[in-house]
């Protein structure tokens, strides 16, 4: 039988905070989420006539998510690190 030492990481007071941040954010997305599932749309002040608002907020989520993918600092980044390695 073989003897292994696991080795424990530090908690760091970074990663405490990240991980407070993200509780936050769970805590206040289940609450919103069990208000709108007990009470309905009215609470976002969308009705079922008008229930796109929703999808437009996350449409230009996913828009300016993209656009930080395709920004023109990252792709300075790519093309430095890759330049880097190249053994040419």
């Amino acid at each position: 039988m073989t003897s292994h030492k696991i080795q424990r990481r530090r908690l760091t007071p970074g990663f405490l905070l990240w991980g407070v941040v993200i509780a936050v954010l769970l805590i206040v997305g289940g609450i919103s989420f069990y208000t709108v599932f007990s009470d309905g749309l009215i609470v976002t002040n969308l009705t079922n006539s008008i229930p796109w608002g929703l999808w437009i907020t996350i449409d230009l989520s996913a828009i300016a998510l993209g656009v930080l993918e395709h920004s023109p600092s990252r792709q300075s980044c790519i093309s430095s690190s890759s330049s880097s390695t190249d053994p040419s």
